[in-house]
Order: C-alpha cells, then sequence, then structure tokens
C-alpha cells in the first residue's frame, strides 16, 4: 500500500454558501494544494425544491471551486450534461468508524454529543441507551469471511430489514412525496412475498418508527433486534441478503455492508455507477422486485455460484471497498499519489 505519512491533508466542511441545506454530506479535503470533494448524498436533488436541471446547474458552480470532486450516486448521463468534467464515481459507502474511534476528540467535551459518544464507547451502556456500540462498526469488525456451507437453506438465512421514510417529516415537493410512498410499498411488498414463501428462513421487516406502526403494523420489527450491533449479527449470520433502490433512485448503505460482510448479494437494478469492475452476476444478481422471488429460489439450489458471489465480494472489498483502499483510490485519481 501507498506511503501515506508524507501527505498533507487538511479537512473542512464546504461552506453554507455551496449548497442551500446545511445537512448534505458532502465534505471537502485539501490534498497537497488540490480541493477534493466527497459527496455520498443520494441522488442529485441538493435541493429539494429545484428540478434535476437546477440541480445539475447548482453542482457545475461547486464543480468550478474544485479539482476533482467524488460523487457516491453518480450518473454517467447526467455527467454528460454538466459543463465541468472532474466528477467521478465514488463507489458504495456506509457507515463505518476508524479504530481510535476519533469522533469523540471532535465533539466539545460536555456536549450532547461528546456524551453520545462517550456512551458509545462502553457496550453495556449503549444497550442500555440502545445506541450503537462503535466496536461493532469499526472497520475490522464490519468485514467477514464467506459462510462455507454445504445447503443455505437454514433459519435466517436470507435478510432484508429495513426502514420506511416518511413522506410528510419533511416540507417536500409532490414528486419527493411520491416517490417515498411508492418505494415505502415496494419495501413491504417485498418482505411480504418473502415471508409467505421462504418462513422462517427469511428475516425482514421494518425498524420500528412511528411512521412503520401507523401504516405498516404487520412488518414492524421490535427495536432489540434493529439495533445495529443485533442488526450486524443478523445480517453476518445469512447468506442472501437483499438490496432496493433507495431515495432518488440512490443505492442504499445496506449494499456496501453486505459486500464487505461477503454476502450474497439481491438487488434492485442499480440506477447509479458503482465503478470499479462491480459487476452484475459476479458481485450482485440484478432483479426487479418481481423477479426477486425466484431469483432466491435459484439461488438456494446453486450453492456453488453462491460460494463464487461471496469470495468476489470478498476480494471486492478487499481491494475497492476497505475504507483506506477507497479513499486511496480517489488520491490516486486526483493525481496526489
Amino acid at each position: 500500500m501507498e506511503d501515506l505519512k508524507h501527505v498533507k491533508i487538511t479537512t473542512k466542511r464546504t461552506s453554507e454558501s455551496v449548497y442551500k441545506r446545511k445537512d448534505l454530506p458532502v465534505l471537502a479535503v485539501d490534498v497537497a494544494g488540490k480541493k477534493i470533494i466527497y459527496d455520498t448524498l443520494d441522488g442529485y436533488r441538493f435541493d429539494h425544491d429545484l428540478d434535476i436541471n437546477d440541480n445539475l446547474a447548482l453542482l457545475d458552480s461547486v464543480l468550478d471551486q474544485c479539482d476533482f470532486y467524488f460523487k457516491r450516486s453518480y450518473s454517467h448521463e447526467y455527467s454528460l450534461k454538466l459543463k465541468n468534467k472532474n466528477v467521478y464515481p465514488l463507489g458504495l459507502n456506509y457507515k463505518v468508524y476508524n479504530t481510535l474511534y476519533k469522533d469523540i476528540l471532535e465533539y466539545r467535551f460536555g456536549s450532547k454529543s461528546s456524551i453520545k459518544a462517550l456512551i458509545s464507547y462502553n457496550r453495556h451502556l449503549a444497550k442500555v441507551f440502545n445506541i450503537e456500540f462503535y466496536k461493532d462498526i469499526c472497520h475490522e469488525n464490519l468485514s467477514m469471511l464467506p459462510l462455507i456451507r454445504s445447503n443455505y437453506s437454514y433459519e435466517g438465512s436470507m435478510l432484508f430489514l429495513t426502514r420506511v421514510w416518511d413522506p410528510y417529516e419533511l416540507s417536500l415537493p409532490r414528486d419527493l412525496i411520491e416517490e417515498r410512498k411508492l418505494l415505502n410499498e415496494s419495501r413491504a411488498d417485498v418482505i411480504r412475498k418473502f415471508k409467505k414463501r421462504f418462513g422462517k428462513s427469511f428475516i425482514g421487516g421494518f425498524f420500528d418508527d412511528q411512521y412503520s406502526r401507523m401504516h405498516f403494523p404487520d412488518l414492524v420489527i421490535p427495536k432489540k433486534f434493529t439495533s445495529k450491533s443485533n442488526y450486524l449479527n443478523l445480517m453476518k449470520s445469512a447468506s442472501i441478503c437483499i438490496a432496493t433502490t433507495g431515495l432518488h433512485g440512490s443505492i442504499g448503505w445496506k449494499l456496501g455492508e453486505y459486500v464487505a460482510c461477503s454476502k450474497v448479494v439481491l438487488s434492485e437494478p442499480l440506477e447509479f455507477v458503482v465503478g470499479d469492475g462491480f459487476l452484475e452476476g459476479k458481485n450482485y444478481i440484478s432483479c426487479t422486485n418481481n423477479e426477486m422471488l425466484n431469483a432466491a429460489e435459484k439461488l438456494l439450489n446453486q450453492p456453488d455460484k453462491m460460494k463464487e458471489m461471496m469470495f468476489a465480494n470478498k476480494a471486492y472489498y478487499e481491494k475497492y471497498l476497505r475504507p483506506d483502499n477507497l479513499i486511496l483510490r480517489t488520491l490516486q485519481v486526483a493525481g496526489v499519489l
């Protein structure tokens, strides 16, 4: 691996004047005199009140201010419409901490955020307060070798635990309200079909919140099963994991977790580019909502194919998705290394 000790890196959030929304997951980094921006936003709706063409114009104004822009939700089609050509696919992403858990050092001592971070450092306290235990999502613990079995039809062998999106929690335009409703219904349909067909072999449902209890009470999973630690244990025990399209057509964070844990992945068709040789048929099976059941049954009868995909995703994680290598690749593209 490249020696990064002599590369000076300073980081800062993009200024409020760049994007209207202050909560956008966009980070500007200065590396060896080059301004690099990392964008893990869902899709291209930087401003919910603007249409796609105006949002692309907004992105172009940001591209004017940087040397390289790495975007999680990368589209060749949209890139062709941009004046600037310095935007590149970032790849898959998921939440992960470094070993030292430096987040604790970034919070003002005594603040609510610092207290929450300190609680999450203790497994017992994290469980009491229903906060994720940080060691469970350190990158060393969020990867694993493939599960090698002679038979993959076992209790809990298939997993799809997900969330619903409240269409009215934000002041959204009509098209985004409808998008959330359709997304929720599509996910509910997948869960109900798999529950009916596979019984105890399938673990699936919605995280417990007010909206899911009101609209999908039959699919709500108790919080004790969906805490981050318990969710990760269920995922690591499963062999086939299901991914559906996220907000604005985005690729969900779950897909990155599945690949990191060497899982067989059934996914709705990807609307954005992952890059780096992440291939349909090799790293995931692409299928529509209506095709997923048959795809899962076919896989269960092909254990050798399942093992091939598990090992392919293990190799992909080590080469491209592992946090240090993911960032290393962007620095190589930027010509820093």
